[in-house]
């Protein structure tokens, strides 16, 4: 086993992806004022022994945390955080394969007022970025998001676009690519004035357009459930399959739960369903019609798995009686 051990005691809320070829990138915060990236290749060797400083003007005063990084598709990486500048704000910064810093300066995702936290960011699959953010901008937490082209330049609306409905706060998103046609998000979300502990977890899909394509303020995965925990991966048909930790009586008794959300935003379903079976009449038990729901994969819209044909198979319990027949045509018995 071969360990890598970079920077000094104290780093904190290290993010960790795959580089893509055996090796890893890790985003971390310092514990001080700083956040880092440190690139650590498949033989153990290091970008340098101190990583990459993200946020070159921290220096100034500036307390920078909360990292999150994401592949660029270039062999670099996109990299979020949160500064408090004296606010906060979300600032973005790409970098090179060989850890160089691309932005002039970092980019900032939103101008609106009020703080902005725990960030996540994922790759766009054309070489730009879309984040995912905490906003409280005077009624309560609410989830945005921006996309970002390979310059750093703002796509969608100045300061982003909400994810989730008013009158729910929504905390801890997180989001994971759909394809090079958007992304995934995901969030837990307890109602304003409610009662605290009801946080179902929500999903939604998002096109690279900005347009949400699920349920207009989220889809809910498990309705009325407690998520005291969660985690959720692309399926690889633009879909994806969360994991939650159902919290069933406060603390005192807790099971882990899967679902499958097609990508339709539907419980995914990729078997056909017998709905009915009727005898044809007037054919004397000769023929059946079947009435079938469709796969979630037999739709227009699907490019991948794509059904072209269904197979209708009899099953058969017990082996068919044949009846010996007699040749008589000699005029003779056999």
């Amino acid at each position: 086993v071969q360990y890598s051990v970079f920077s000094l005691p104290g780093d904190y809320s290290p993010d960790l992806i795959s580089d893509g070829a055996g090796g890893a990138l890790i985003a971390y915060w310092n514990g001080g004022m700083d956040v880092y990236l440190q690139r650590v290749y498949a033989n153990g060797t290091l970008w340098n022994s101190a990583g990459t400083q993200v946020d070159y003007t921290s220096g100034l005063g500036y307390l920078s945390y909360d990292p999150a990084v994401s592949l660029d598709g270039t062999g670099g990486a996109y990299y979020a955080w949160r500064r408090n500048d004296p606010g906060t704000v979300i600032l973005v910064q790409r970098i090179n394969a060989a850890g160089g810093r691309l932005f002039t300066s970092p980019e900032t995702v939103s101008l609106a007022s009020g703080t902005h936290q725990n960030p996540d960011i994922i790759g766009d699959g054309v070489g730009g970025a879309c984040v995912v953010w905490e906003n409280d901008r005077g009624s309560g937490w609410n989830i945005y998001a921006q996309r970002l082209d390979a310059f750093g330049d703002a796509l969608w609306e100045t300061d982003g676009i909400p994810l989730g409905a008013a009158g729910i706060h929504q905390y801890d998103p997180v989001a994971v690519s759909s394809g090079p046609s958007g992304f995934i998000a995901a969030w837990t979300g307890i109602p304003v004035g409610g009662p605290g502990y009801e946080n179902p977890l929500y999903v939604q899909k998002i096109d690279n357009g900005g347009t949400v394509l699920w349920a207009a303020d989220g889809l809910i995965t498990l309705d009325g459930d407690i998520a005291s925990g969660y985690d959720f991966a692309a399926d690889g048909s633009g879909g994806i399959v969360t994991v939650i930790n159902k919290d069933k009586s406060l603390g005192t008794d807790s099971d882990i739960y899967a679902q499958s959300i097609n990508a339709f935003g539907e419980p995914a379903a990729p078997e056909p369903e017998i709905i009915v079976i009727e005898d044809v009449p007037g054919d004397q038990g000769g023929w059946l019609r079947i009435t079938i729901g469709r796969s979630d994969r037999d739709h227009l819209g699907q490019v991948s798995e794509r059904v072209t044909f269904y197979d209708i198979w009899q099953r058969v319990d017990d082996p068919p009686a044949f009846s010996p027949i007699s040749d008589e045509s000699d005029g003779g018995s056999g």
